[in-house]
Order: C-alpha cells, then structure tokens, then sequence
C-alpha cells in the first residue's frame, strides 16, 4: 500500500465521519448488523461511536464498487471485547445530498489483514 492509499483512506473517513455528526449514519437493517448488537452486548450509541474512532489502522479493504447501488464501499474491522468485527462503510447518496453508510457490522467470518498496521 502506498502513502496515496493512506491519506485516499484518511480522506474518505474524514468525510463519512463529518457527514455522521451532521446526519447520523444510516445503518442497514440487515439480521447480522442487529444480531451483533447482542452478541457484542453493545447499542447502537456504542456503535455510532465505534463507527467514529475508526482509524487508517483500522483499514481492511477498498474502495470496491458495490454491486447493489452507485458508489464503494471501504472494509474496516475493530476489536470489541474479545470479538473481531468487520465494518463496511459507505458515502451514499448523490453530491450535496451524500450520507454515511453502514452496510456491515458485525462479527467477521474470516481472519481480516490490516495493511496499515
């Protein structure tokens, strides 16, 4: 990974993470994303703010196009507890109407890299 990929990376969280304190984030109701609030015992006020101290370090994967609407998706992961997590965010919407995006949160299903770390 290149220093271009860090600050591309460091760029995107700026801007899902202003839009975030502005409009919230909207998270998709998907089983896997409301089953890990009780597997992680946490709430949705934890998670906003899990979401919000993501770091560069905390980079997985992206940007990848999604494949169900306009735009990427970035792949983050964190710990909680003893849990690894996977996070996938996106900036939806259209430009001057853009809002953050949370496609996944939940526990990972596989061994994640982090090539900034």
């Amino acid at each position: 990974m290149t220093e271009f990929d860090k600050e591309q990376t460091r760029a995107f969280l700026r801007e899902f993470k202003r839009l975030a304190r502005e409009q919230g984030i909207f998270v998709v109701p998907r089983e896997a994303n409301n089953q890990a609030l009780i597997d992680l015992n946490i709430n949705a006020r934890i998670r906003k703010q899990t979401l919000l101290a993501l770091s560069v370090t905390d980079y997985f994967s992206g940007p990848d196009p999604d494949r169900d609407a306009p735009g990427f998706l970035w792949t983050f992961g964190v710990t909680i507890g003893e849990c690894d997590v996977y996070i996938k965010l996106k900036i939806a919407g259209e430009v001057g109407r853009q809002f953050s995006k949370c496609v996944a949160f939940h526990r990972a299903r596989e061994p994640m890299f982090f090539p900034f770390r």
